[in-house]
């Protein structure tokens, strides 16, 4: 599990998420419909871009609030489980010292390279979760 098989190029400029899942709607296609997606936040209303339709599972907002009801956090545990095991694929990617943190420009004549290879270090390491028998 932890599987990284799709990802975009990266952006030399900010680009917002809404942008970032019209622009990629036709590769959405690939995920099956009936599945739902673990999206981030900022993702949160943009499910209306997946061609197929999917559910986006995201986590509460506090809205303002100090806190989370429980009804919330219990609803937020089995989506938080899940996005750890987004966020330490992630890490893998930005093992690759170019993508770590601030990208210094003499890594933009192999960014597309190690954008690659970083999401290809997700695939190589241990899985991160052991694969059901």
């Amino acid at each position: 599990m932890g599987l990284s098989y799709e990802h975009t190029d990266l952006f030399l400029a900010r680009v917002s998420e809404t942008a970032l899942v019209e622009l990629w709607g036709p590769r959405l296609r690939k995920c099956p419909k009936g599945w739902d997606m673990l999206s981030d936040r900022g993702f949160w209303n943009t499910a209306r871009f997946y061609p197929n339709m999917n559910r986006q599972l995201t986590p509460k907002f506090l809205s303002g609030r100090k806190q989370f009801t429980a009804e919330e956090v219990s609803a937020d545990r089995t989506i938080c489980k899940l996005r750890y095991t987004c966020e330490v694929a992630f890490s893998r990617v930005t093992d690759t010292r170019g993508l770590q943190d601030v990208i210094s420009q003499d890594f933009f004549v192999m960014l597309d390279a190690m954008n690659h290879w970083g999401h290809a270090n997700v695939n190589i390491k241990k899985p991160l979760m052991p694969l059901h028998k």
